[in-house]
This record gives C-alpha cells, sequence and structure tokens, in this order.
C-alpha cells in the first residue's frame, strides 16, 4: 500500500519531469541543445521564472512579453499532466524499489 504523500511526491516529480521534457524537447529544436531553457518560439527571449512552474507556468506565461507570440501552452499542460499521472499509476503498480526505477525510466 501506498501512502497518499508518497503519491502527491511522485506526482509532483513527474510534473517536473514533464517541464523539463517539454522545455528540452523546446529549445532542442531550435538550439541543438538539451539544456531546457524556456524561451519563446517567435522571437527566442527567454521566458519568466514562472515559466518553470509545472502546470501553472504555463498558463501563467501564454504569450511572450517582448513579441506578443503565443506559446504552445496546451502542449506544455497536456504533456506535464500525463507525466504527473504516469508517475504516479507507476508508483501504485510497483511501489517504492527498483521496480519503480525501472519501469519509470524505461516508460
Amino acid at each position: 500500500m501506498v501512502t497518499i504523500a508518497a503519491q502527491i511526491l511522485t506526482g509532483l516529480a513527474g510534473a517536473f519531469a514533464g517541464t523539463a521534457l517539454t522545455g528540452s524537447a523546446d529549445h532542442f529544436t531550435r538550439d541543438r541543445s538539451l539544456w531546457p531553457i524556456p524561451a519563446c518560439p517567435g522571437c527566442g527571449a527567454r521566458r519568466p521564472a514562472p515559466a518553470w512552474v509545472p502546470v501553472a507556468g504555463p498558463l501563467l506565461t501564454v504569450r511572450c512579453a517582448a513579441c506578443d507570440a503565443p506559446g504552445a501552452w496546451r502542449f506544455w499542460v497536456l504533456v506535464q499532466c500525463l507525466a504527473t499521472a504516469l508517475g504516479v499509476l507507476l508508483l501504485r503498480q510497483y511501489g517504492f524499489g527498483a521496480e519503480f526505477a525501472s519501469a519509470s525510466v524505461e516508460s
């Protein structure tokens, strides 16, 4: 049996993993670098610090402050929510341990 606190912590870790994943994918397509720096897809300006907050960040930074270009916030929120759900489901299936770590890396 997995506690609710463990599920919440795993969900938060999954949300931050989703944030890193979307940031890396977005940054790699422009600069061929895997370091996830939130930037505007239109002008390349760095997004403010709230953009790093999972789920709420993309909602707070929908448009670029420099060029007013829209971001792909729906995609970012979707990936972060899916990563959160995947983390909690894997935890509930395997519990903490080697199988959970292996399943998390392989997913």
